[in-house]
């Protein structure tokens, strides 16, 4: 694997990978908490193939149940967009083949609540504007504020809208959001 090596011999690519796996760990999943030992037992005596294997397996684990992780999942997002890059670079086919593999196990995935608000506000109704005259930014702020969820990016709700077919509507007309008393505010 490329990158600068720390002290405990480890690229830094690899700490950030178990530190994104490690977010995921308050979720319970027996298959992730195993390869997450293991992937913390390699890393004490500074075994790096092993290491790779279990964060591998770990990320593996919860992806393959579902309702553990959601591929919009901010966490997961970067973690696994950096190994299938890695992948990609070192023709890892192994990695590349069990990854659809576990995918594939899945099943349909079912609408997030992120899914849900972008489909029903789509339109808008009488007393509120449709979601298709907002811009990215503001679509982006203002699912932050209806979900709750400080960690939602720009580009998971961009990719969402996208994967839903969702056309904006000409010029957009809404560039700021705001939450006031409790109340969602948009100008």
């Amino acid at each position: 694997m490329k990158g600068e090596l720390g002290s405990d011999g480890h690229s830094t690519a690899a700490r950030s990978r178990a530190a994104a796996i490690q977010k995921l760990a308050h979720k319970q999943n027996p298959a992730f908490f195993s390869a997450r030992k293991r992937m913390d037992e390699a890393r004490s005596k500074l075994d790096v193939a092993t290491s790779q294997k279990a964060t591998d397996d770990a990320l593996f684990a919860s992806l393959g149940v579902d309702g553990f992780a959601r591929l919009e999942d901010a966490e997961l997002v970067p973690l696994l967009t950096a190994r299938c890059g890695a992948a990609c670079r070192s023709n890892d086919a192994r990695f590349l083949i069990r990854l659809g593999r576990v995918l594939s196990e899945r099943g349909a995935a079912e609408p997030g609540k992120l899914a849900d608000i972008l489909v029903a506000g789509w339109c808008g109704d009488r007393s509120r504007p449709g979601l298709c005259f907002f811009t990215d930014e503001a679509l982006a702020e203002f699912c932050r504020v209806a979900l709750g969820n400080e960690r939602l990016t720009l580009d998971v709700v961009r990719k969402t809208r996208q994967r839903l077919g969702l056309k904006k509507a000409g010029k957009a007309r809404i560039t700021k959001v705001e939450k006031v008393d409790g109340e969602i505010i948009v100008s």
